[in-house]
């Protein structure tokens, strides 16, 4: 039996890859930084154990790992998030065992919001108009051309350091003063470089895949329902949806030309005239990764496979209008509607009204599963504040 390890086992994503790889008959292992957590409490997580956090000891959370997937002959390692996908890549060659992650050189190109830019200037994918900006150079204007407001983008989401990895983020400035305040406070923007970039009125939208060698062997897209914040944030009720011709052209135009393999989050913002404008890729499994395997794509299948040299077939279709939802994300979404002043009687009224149809053909819980109880257990005892 084939033993896998998925790393950042607190993560909902990592969740669904334990259910899926488990019930087709690997071994799955599950790690982690804290003790107890949601893909841990699966049934099909066969084995657990915690490394270090790799946010402030990565060299020892490294460590961990490869004694782990030596001691358990591990042979197909998943990472979830951004800093662990990272972690793995800085390995040397044949430390660790097979990922079905891009190359290092693809990784880095991906990683680089700056390289990224400009690649795809070169293919012919449209990106908001982009000054880039050097470590250490202070912004007391704006470049001819832009105007408030703008985007203030690190060229990498997780930057590393002597001390761990710094966590950095988008952010907005609407005049001169918040520009200068930002520089100020934010070490990424005095010490890193990073992108100022127009601001695109639109609709963030995201197109989903898996590359094999450089050959597209899944697609999906999906839709927002609910979120939270309900302003916008984490997807808590999403739909599978059909795609937008133009983001899956200009997410393959780009892919292409990276020669991709692995998993991808292509993100993009669709202005009103239809344009997609490119923001990022992330190469790693996204947060609703349960949404695609209930419509029809099973992209921890096919990617365990990927990781053994297996060949992937052509893309296939996929079920429109299955929904995905994440129950206790569904309960904070409507708390702050009730609780937000902004707000109006008759949206509040119909958000509980939303929240209390259960269950309509098509729609699935994320974490909730009759069969597999333990993950919504252990769940349910952190929001109450029971967990230890």
């Amino acid at each position: 039996m084939t033993a896998i390890l998925i790393l950042d086992a607190t993560q909902r994503s990592a969740l669904a890859a334990t259910r899926v790889l488990g019930e087709a008959g690997y071994s799955v292992h599950t790690g982690d930084c804290e003790s107890r957590t949601l893909a841990g409490s699966s049934k099909w997580s066969s084995a657990a154990f915690q490394y270090p956090d790799p946010s402030h000891d990565p060299d020892g959370a490294l460590l961990a790992i490869k004694r782990y997937c030596a001691q358990h002959k591990i042979e197909i390692l998943i990472p979830m998030t951004d800093v662990s996908t990272h972690l793995v890549q800085s390995a040397p060659v044949g430390e660790l065992p097979s990922t079905p992650c891009p190359p290092p050189d693809i990784y880095e190109t991906a990683s680089d919001k700056g390289a990224l830019m400009r690649l795809a200037q070169q293919v012919g994918v449209a990106i908001p108009d982009t000054h880039y900006v050097e470590p250490g150079c202070v912004l007391e204007k704006l470049p001819d051309g832009f105007e408030y407001p703008v985007i203030l983008k690190p060229t990498r989401s997780r930057v590393r350091h002597e001390s761990g990895y710094l966590h950095t983020e988008v952010t907005l400035a609407r005049d001169a003063s918040e520009l200068a305040d930002l520089q100020e406070r934010h070490e990424w923007l005095r010490n890193y470089p990073w992108l100022l970039q127009s601001f695109v009125d639109g609709e963030g939208q995201g197109v989903f895949c898996l590359y094999d060698r450089g050959r597209a062997a899944a697609w999906f897209a999906h839709r927002r329902l609910r979120e939270k914040p309900p302003a916008g944030g984490v997807s808590v009720l999403s739909e599978s949806a059909p795609f937008l011709p133009a983001l899956r052209e200009s997410s393959q135009l780009l892919l292409d030309a990276m020669a991709w393999h692995g998993p991808a989050m292509v993100e993009f913002r669709v202005a009103a005239d239809g344009t997609p404008f490119l923001m990022e890729i992330n190469a790693r499994f996204w947060g609703s990764l349960q949404l695609s395997v209930s419509s029809g794509v099973n992209f921890p299948l096919l990617a365990a496979k990927l990781a053994q040299g297996k060949r992937l077939p052509n893309p296939s279709g996929y079920r429109l209008g299955v929904q995905n939802r994440w129950l206790l994300g569904d309960l904070d979404h409507l708390y702050l509607k009730l609780k937000g002043r902004e707000y109006s009687l008759s949206a509040k009224l119909a958000a509980a009204l939303r929240f209390l149809l259960p269950w309509r053909p098509g729609r699935h819980f994320e974490v909730l599963r009759w069969g597999d109880l333990g993950p919504f257990r252990y769940e349910l005892q952190r929001y109450l504040g029971l967990a230890r």
